[in-house]
């Protein structure tokens, strides 16, 4: 009787052995599941983020109330610069050459310039306009163009006058043309200071701003990742390929 009991026990020892060893097999080709679920979350993604999410995350300061000024400020110039072309022509015609030479190529460019930058900040659907720093450049020589223009035609213009002044019949109109380019070329710089000084602010405002861009990744959405030199400002979303990297680190 006692020989029975010990070999039935002999017996259950070995299946239960058996199975421990058959269990410690499967584990062996499975694999850990620890090590599964990190092969799984590493695993590339090729599905494509939809469009409809990629939305702009940062603003621009034409997106504000300067943008209103701003076109204000172009049409008027560019009005300005239509005059300031008809009254050269017209001096050029009767009287002298000289201020169609300073004024018309400034006063061209100039119109081009604010014609182009108006229908930019009115077509685009967040009122951007061109680029600050191209305004900067712009309108900085524009400026310093207007200005070389204005001090040359107050220096030769009064001695011109004094030259033809004897010539001509009607010299006191040749006078009031040349004033009134003169005045209107002194009104360009007053309209391309307040020009270049917004484009300077709209250029920090966007220097001093994090740049966010979007990178292919889970199924649940991107994640948000800033380039070198610029902090991270907004969360990861939850579930993100960081959080759970860091989660497994501290399991």
């Amino acid at each position: 009787m006692t020989t029975l009991v010990e070999v039935d026990k002999l017996i259950a020892s070995h299946r239960t052995r058996q199975r421990a060893c058959l269990s410690c097999l499967n584990m062996a080709q499975a694999g850990p599941p620890q090590q599964q679920s990190l092969q799984y979350q590493y695993q590339p993604q090729l599905q494509q983020i939809s469009p409809q999410s990629l939305t702009r995350p940062l603003g621009d300061v034409s997106c504000t109330g300067l943008w209103k000024t701003k076109p204000s400020l172009r049409i008027s110039s560019f009005l300005a610069c239509i005059v300031i072309i008809g009254l050269c022509i017209q001096i050029a015609i009767d009287w002298s050459m000289l201020p169609i030479c300073l004024f018309a190529p400034p006063a061209g460019i100039a119109a081009f310039w604010n014609f182009i930058e108006s229908a930019s900040l009115y077509s685009d659907r967040d009122h951007r306009g061109f680029h600050p720093v191209i305004c900067i450049v712009v309108d900085l020589l524009l400026w310093l163009g207007f200005t070389t223009s204005s001090v040359l035609m107050g220096v030769w213009g009064i001695e011109e006058d004094a030259d033809y002044s004897g010539w001509y019949m009607n010299p006191e109109e040749a006078d009031d043309f040349y004033y009134a380019a003169l005045g209107l070329g002194i009104l360009e710089i007053l309209f391309h200071i307040p020009l270049f000084v917004m484009a300077c602010y709209e250029t920090h405002h966007r220097s001093i701003q994090s740049r966010i861009i979007y990178v292919q990744s889970r199924p649940n959405g991107a994640i948000l990742i800033s380039p070198l030199s610029y902090p991270i400002t907004n969360q990861l979303q939850e579930g993100g390929l960081l959080q759970q990297n860091a989660e497994n680190d501290r399991k």
